[in-house]
């Protein structure tokens, strides 16, 4: 099925489910008018129709939730076919994020006092690995006598799995990325000081940095900052890691509310973001 048809496939579920979703408000008005005749009526019948009318009023409204159910697992697969074709094995799990403890080995950010992930998409880009999830960290503190909520990372996190990696904990964050991560490896320098100005580079062997940091990979890494101002990046042994502050697009209307035309259009420019660092920061094997 092409794009198109997709498209046209998914204009016409959504069609079905504002459908569905009418027929328990056209039951509510049947039964407005069907009261206003049973008030003629002897009031032990009145009582009985009453509540049949009801009964009918809520198996209509539960069989066509569930109907609209099933009709939107329908247009995910349909969205999920669209992404495959960038992305192999693609997976898109709204509901599902990284958990707190998954997130707590990236090492990338320090978790507080409160944590969420939702909007998880999974996929393979010539054979690299491709995990995603939207990320909240935040805290709440009683001060002056109000409840203060502080957020310190918005944001989407990326993992890549490649075995063009080497490198063992090289950590990479644009100035004024704010991880909150005890970081004892020592601060390396570049021979780059636009690098320098711009990113702070820590690593255990700083004789591995200079290596690792090709000018390819420090032009990436400072196109990437222009594009999201606060970035966190953290290499080690074949898994990369990516947090983007500040930038959480998979964030997107319900189904009902947006046109199927602009929700592939953000997923795809989104999965395009992924396959942009993997090929910028130079995970696929030559």
């Amino acid at each position: 099925m092409e794009k198109r048809e997709r498209v046209e496939k998914l204009n016409s579920l959504t069609q079905k489910i504002i459908a569905y979703r009418m027929i328990p408000f056209m039951v509510a008005a049947i039964i407005v008018v069907f009261v206003a005749k049973v008030l003629l009526i002897n009031e032990v019948i009145k009582v009985y129709l009453i509540i049949g009318v009801l009964v009918l009023f809520i198996f209509a409204f539960l069989a066509c939730e569930k109907r609209v159910e099933k009709i939107k697992e329908r247009c995910e697969f349909l969205c999920e076919r669209e992404w495959c074709s960038m992305l192999d094995c693609s997976l898109y799990e709204p509901e599902r994020g990284f958990s707190d403890v998954e997130f707590n080995t990236f090492g990338i950010i320090k978790l507080d006092q409160k944590y969420y992930s939702n909007n998880y998409f999974k996929g393979t880009y010539k054979g690299v690995g491709v995990r995603q999830a939207d990320v909240v960290i935040y805290r709440d503190d009683y001060k002056n006598d109000n409840w203060e909520t502080t957020t310190y990372f918005d944001g989407r996190v990326l993992e890549f799995t490649t075995d063009k990696i080497t490198a063992n904990n090289v950590k990479i964050f644009s100035k004024g990325f704010d991880s909150r991560l005890d970081i004892n490896d020592s601060r390396v320098d570049v021979d780059r000081l636009f690098f320098n100005d711009n990113f702070d580079v820590f690593a255990s062997d700083p004789s591995e940095v200079q290596e690792f940091l090709t000018d390819k990979l420090m032009g990436h890494l400072q196109v990437l900052q222009n594009m999201n101002r606060s970035i966190g990046v953290r290499f080690d042994e074949r898994l990369v890691y990516v947090a983007i502050n500040g930038a959480r697009p998979f964030e997107v209307a319900s189904m009902e509310d947006v046109s199927y035309e602009e929700k592939i259009a953000v997923m795809e420019t989104e999965i395009q973001i992924a396959i942009d660092l993997i090929e910028g920061l130079g995970l696929v094997s030559e």
